[in-house]
């Protein structure tokens, strides 16, 4: 059996990965272990769905359904027009601002979320 460094997890499968991949939403074991038993939780740009899921948070209320128990479109604000167009970014509260706006480095809508989720 492999050793394993201090900041690394050790696989059910006994291989080594970092530390930090422990609990990250992302698959590093070839068995999965690095992900059982961790308490699903998002990260400052996500949203957690009712199903524990993460999603990116400028995916909730634009209309299509994400999270697996569609959590991401419930209790949505309806904007002046209810939608948005096909050149706009629906922001969180329903405002619609310019979709060129999104990731801009500039918060356009009122909660900023039209800076969430960008690569920086």
């Amino acid at each position: 059996v492999q050793q394993c460094k201090p900041t690394e997890f050790r696989c059910a499968s006994g291989d080594c990965v970092e530390g930090s991949y422990r609990c990250d939403g992302q698959i590093d074991c070839i068995d999965n272990s690095d992900e059982i038993g961790c308490s699903n939780i998002c990260k400052d740009e996500e949203f957690k769905c009712r199903s524990g899921d993460c999603i990116d948070i400028f995916l909730i209320c634009n209309g299509r359904i994400e999270c697996p128990d569609g959590s991401d479109e419930d209790d949505c604000p309806v904007g002046p027009s209810g939608t948005c167009r096909d050149d706009e970014f629906r922001c969180i509260d329903g405002t619609c601002i310019n979709f060129n706006f999104r990731c801009d480095s500039r918060s356009d809508c009122p909660d900023g979320d039209d800076e969430f989720g960008c690569r920086k």
